[in-house]
C-alpha cells in the first residue's frame, strides 16, 4: 500500500513537472523573440477561482490546481512572430521535453541503489515521452482560448507552417476577427475538395461568429456523416436552431448530443432552455430538479424553473426561485426583471414589484405585460 501511494504521488508530481518543462520550452524563446508578455497555463486555459497566478516579469503562469493533471498545459504569447520564429518556439517545447526524457532515463539506469530516485526518474521519463508523442502527432481538434481565439497542438501547427501556409493564414485571420476573409480562403479549400477536419471546424466557428444560423443548420449536419460531431458542435447547432425559432429541432439536437456527452452541463442547459421555449413548463421543473441546480448554470436554472412555476400559477414557489436566481448576480435572459416583478405582484409585494417592473420598462418600454402589471401596481398602491 505504501508503494502504491508513493507511485501515485510521484505520478502526479511528474505529470505536473513534465508539463511545466514542456511549456517553459515554448515560453523561453517566445520571451526572447517577442519582448511581450508570455503566459503558461497548467490545467486548462481558463482562469477562475481555482486558478493560482504567478507573475515573473513578462512571464505569467496560471495554475488551475483542480484540473492540473488531465487538462495538460498551454503556452500563449502576445507578440507576432515570423514563420521561422514560430517554428523555433514550437519545436523548443518538444526538444526540451525530449531532453528531460533522456536525462531521466540516464538517472533511472545509473542510480540503481536509490528506489525513490529510480521511481521518480522512471515516471518522469515515461511522462516526458508521452508529451513528446502527444505534441508531435498533428491533431486537427482546435484548442479554444479564453479570449475566443483558437490554436492547435504543436505537431499540427508545425505541419501547417512547413507545408500548408494558407491554413495558417486562415488561423491568423480568425484570431484577428477577420471572419469574412477567413471564409473566403476556406471556400477555396472546399472548391479543391480539401476535407481537413481543421478546415471544417474553423469554418464552423466563422459561421458562428458571423451569426450565420442558416449556414450552420445546413453546414454541420451535412458534415456529420464524414466526421462525428463533438460537444461544441452540438451546442453550436442547438444555439443556431434556437436563434431561428426552431425549438423542437434544438431540443432534439441537444438530446442527441447528450447521448454522446451525457455529462455536458451546457447541453443539459440547452435542452431545458428548449423545453422552456416550447412552453413545456412541467418538464422544465422536473428536469431542473433532476439535474440539480447548483452548477455553472445555477442562476439560469433557478430563473427557468421560477418562470415555469409562475406560468403554472405557483407564484410563491416561483418567487423563491427567481430571488435565488437574482442573488447569484449572473446574467440570465433579458426579460427576467419582468417575471420577478410579476411574481412579486402576485405575492402582494407591491413596492418590490414596482421596482423590478420599472427596470423591465427601462429595458423594453413596449412590452405589453410590463405596461399591464405596472398599471395594476400603481392602482394597488393608490388604493392602499
Amino acid at each position: 500500500m505504501l508503494y502504491f501511494f508513493l507511485f501515485l504521488s510521484f505520478g502526479y508530481s511528474v505529470r505536473v513537472l513534465s508539463t511545466l518543462l514542456h511549456e517553459l520550452g515554448h515560453a523561453l524563446p517566445a520571451l526572447y523573440y517577442t519582448k511581450e508578455r508570455v503566459s503558461i497555463y497548467l490545467g486548462g486555459n481558463v482562469c477562475n477561482n481555482k486558478t493560482i497566478v504567478l507573475k515573473l516579469k513578462r512571464l505569467n503562469v496560471y495554475v488551475n490546481y483542480r484540473d492540473l493533471v488531465y487538462r495538460g498545459g498551454l503556452c500563449v504569447h502576445e507578440g507576432l512572430l515570423g514563420r521561422r520564429q514560430n517554428i523555433v518556439v514550437l519545436f523548443s517545447g518538444v526538444i526540451l521535453t525530449l531532453v528531460v526524457a533522456l536525462l531521466s532515463f540516464f538517472i533511472f539506469t545509473n542510480y540503481v541503489n536509490n528506489l525513490y530516485i529510480q521511481i521518480f526518474s522512471f515516471l518522469l521519463c515515461i511522462s516526458a515521452l508521452i508529451d513528446v508523442f502527444y505534441n508531435l502527432i498533428p491533431s486537427s481538434i482546435p484548442i479554444k482560448l479564453e479570449d475566443g481565439t483558437i490554436t492547435f497542438n504543436d505537431g499540427y501547427q508545425i505541419k501547417n507552417l512547413l507545408f500548408k501556409r494558407s491554413l495558417n493564414d486562415v488561423l491568423n485571420l480568425f484570431n484577428t476577427k477577420q471572419y469574412y476573409k477567413a471564409l473566403q480562403i476556406l471556400e477555396r479549400f472546399k472548391a479543391q475538395d480539401y476535407s481537413s477536419d481543421a478546415v471544417y471546424k474553423i469554418q464552423t466557428l466563422c459561421y458562428f461568429q458571423l451569426d450565420q444560423w442558416d449556414k450552420l443548420i445546413e453546414w454541420i449536419p451535412a458534415n456529420e456523416e464524414r466526421m462525428s460531431l463533438d460537444e461544441d458542435e452540438y451546442k453550436i447547432l442547438t444555439y443556431a436552431y434556437s436563434q431561428k425559432g426552431l425549438f423542437k429541432e434544438a431540443l432534439d439536437n441537444s438530446n442527441k448530443g447528450l447521448q454522446f456527452f451525457p455529462f455536458s452541463a451546457s447541453l443539459k442547459y440547452y435542452s431545458i432552455l428548449s423545453m422552456f421555449n416550447l412552453k413545456q413548463f412541467e418538464n422544465v421543473i422536473e428536469k431542473c430538479d433532476e439535474i440539480g441546480l447548483e452548477n455553472e448554470f445555477e442562476a439560469n436554472y433557478y430563473a427557468l424553473k421560477g418562470v415555469s412555476l409562475l406560468e403554472l400559477d405557483k407564484a410563491d414557489e416561483s418567487l423563491i426561485c427567481l430571488v435565488l436566481a437574482e442573488s447569484k448576480h449572473q446574467e440570465v435572459f433579458d426579460n427576467f426583471e419582468k417575471f420577478i416583478g410579476i411574481a412579486y405582484w402576485k405575492t402582494n409585494k407591491r413596492l418590490k414589484a414596482q421596482y423590478h417592473l420599472n427596470k423591465a420598462y427601462e429595458i423594453d418600454a413596449n412590452d405589453v405585460d410590463v405596461l399591464q402589471y405596472l398599471d395594476l401596481v400603481y392602482k394597488d398602491i393608490k388604493l392602499e
